[in-house]
């Protein structure tokens, strides 16, 4: 069962016994699938000076996972 609220109400769904596969989350991973069939030297590894500069661009941002977005947020 899903529970998701939508304008002030909350919303239940009976979740299906198959799972779902979200269109454009399967077409992105085709995509991305052939892209890397196609060109293999574009694959590089994350090394420790990229996850230095991505620690770097991030530095300072909080980010709260357990808090719940803003209604005006919510574009169901």
């Amino acid at each position: 069962m899903t529970a998701y609220r939508r304008q002030g109400e909350v919303v239940l769904s009976r979740a299906s016994d198959e799972p779902s596969q979200d269109p454009v989350v399967a077409s992105f991973l085709a995509f991305l699938e052939r892209d890397l069939q196609a060109h293999p030297e574009n694959i590089r590894p994350v090394t420790a000076g990229t996850l230095a500069e991505a620690k770097r661009l991030t530095s300072g941002i909080e980010v709260d996972l357990d808090k719940a977005l803003p209604e005006d947020d919510d574009d169901a």
